[in-house]
């Protein structure tokens, strides 16, 4: 790249290779320019001196100021010196000014000093976060204010407590194919008139919206209904291979395929009238990643008993045997029946809820990267292939399914149509306000409070 109007040169010694670009140093040097408005830019690049009677130079020297050793791809050491050859000279006319001496400081940065540091650097804090900035690639220190300014911004829709945490350790996790669009939640536009990034899998405001949707299909038609909640578990939880990390998702797979098996076969055979169930991934631990794959689901029937559990249980069990052979986490299976609204509300609140790495992340920061943080880059490491994994697996998926008479496009649905939704909100904050949940965890937003879709 070269800067119009300047002659730009390092005074880091970079002819005689004495100069030091290890780390991040600062080097001192004086830049003279007839522009004085290109000051201000170009602060951090080199030395700026005007010459030719009003034509000035712009040069870069696209070198190491001095010798560096690297690994090539064959693992060979391969040492690297200063490059003598500069990059073209761009001559540029510009009026005739007086010029204007300006000290600054160079701020030789080392792009492998940063990588070291940064995959060190505790994504959770977001303190830490931020005193690492210089080390943080643009691009990610974009999404990161982007992300920073959304609680003052929106207060009602970037409330949660922990969002900066929980989007600071997504963001930083490098190769994230959703990272821009998560950032760009709540900036409207032309394309997305809503600003929503509608990432409910991940962001907190568009799961809220996504939560909100589903409660008021259901929770008005209580009445309707006979309910039920059920969770598919199982007994024990799944090694991620930090070397084989695709082979780890497919068995993520293979787990929900089998209970989504199990329960569509359970309306298809009468045993129940309709299911509403999603998919979630528990994560028990990082470095080791350990993680359980399991379902949540509300059931509309005249009884979910011992038949119907030990049906579903067969079902599981002949779906993984087909995939493992004898080698599988048995299922677990559990159903209670739902007695209010109010608790009909919470369960639901309960099963759509974004994904949720935060938790085991701070946990295992503090055991695996005490005082030297010898194994931070393998915790992060691990924690970026998990991120990766479960956005693959889940990208062509859909979280949230349906059938039977829970599906809004079935012909026997018995929920509140989808056009008819907007009619009941102030049935759901009544509720909310006047009644009192079960709380099954602090995830149940007994307070969140509303948003606007628009």
């Amino acid at each position: 790249m070269t800067t119009p109007g300047v002659t730009i040169v390092n005074r880091s010694e970079a002819d005689t290779g004495t100069g030091s670009a290890s780390g991040h140093g600062a080097v001192d040097g004086t830049w003279t320019t007839s522009n004085p408005l290109l000051n201000t830019a170009l602060v951090g690049i080199g030395e700026v001196q005007g010459s030719n009677g009003g034509m000035l130079e712009a040069r870069r020297f696209l070198s190491n100021p001095s010798p560096s050793t690297t690994v090539n791809l064959d693992g060979e050491m391969v040492q690297h010196g200063p490059v003598d050859n500069p990059a073209p000279t761009s001559i540029i006319p510009i009026p005739n000014q007086q010029e204007t001496t300006v000290s600054a400081s160079v701020i030789v940065s080392s792009a492998k000093a940063s990588l070291w540091h940064v995959s060190k650097v505790n994504r959770s804090d977001w303190q830490e976060v931020v005193r690492h900035q210089s080390r943080i690639d643009p691009c990610d220190w974009r999404r990161l204010k982007a992300v920073e300014k959304k609680p003052e911004y929106y207060p009602k829709r970037f409330c949660q407590p922990k969002y900066l945490a929980h989007s600071s350790v997504l963001l930083l996790s490098p190769g994230w194919a959703s990272a821009e669009r998560y950032a760009c939640c709540g900036m409207r536009s032309q394309n997305n008139p809503t600003g929503q990034c509608r990432l409910h899998k991940f962001c907190p405001a568009c799961c809220w919206l996504e939560k909100r949707t589903r409660q008021l299909m259901f929770v008005p038609a209580f009445n309707n209904g006979n309910w039920f909640w059920l969770t598919g578990s199982l007994n024990g939880d799944l090694a991620m291979d930090p070397d084989l990390p695709g082979v780890s998702t497919e068995e993520w797979l293979h787990y929900w395929d089998a209970f989504k098996v199990a329960l569509l076969q359970l309306v298809e055979e009468k045993f129940v009238r309709g299911v509403f169930w999603t998919e979630e991934l528990a994560v028990n631990s990082i470095l080791p990643t350990r993680v359980l794959p399991h379902v949540h689901c509300i059931i509309e029937a005249d009884a979910v008993g011992v038949d119907e559990l030990r049906k579903l249980t067969e079902t599981v069990e002949a779906q993984l045997t087909r995939h493992f052979g004898p080698d599988y986490l048995k299922p677990d299976l559990a159903a209670e029946p739902i007695e209010t609204a109010r608790s009909l509300m919470d369960r639901i609140a309960y099963m759509v809820k974004p994904f949720n790495m935060l938790t085991a992340y701070e946990r295992g920061w503090v055991r695996a990267c005490p005082n030297g943080r010898r194994s931070a880059v393998r915790f992060n490491s691990q924690a970026t292939d998990l991120l990766l994994g479960y956005t693959q697996a889940t990208t062509r998926r859909q979280k949230i399914s349906f059938k039977g008479n829970l599906d809004s496009k079935a012909k026997g649905y018995i929920g509140v149509p989808m056009d008819e939704l907007a009619d009941h909100r102030d049935e759901l904050k009544e509720l909310r306000a006047n009644t009192q949940g079960p709380y099954i965890e602090d995830g149940a937003d007994d307070d969140e409070p509303d948003l606007q879709e628009n």
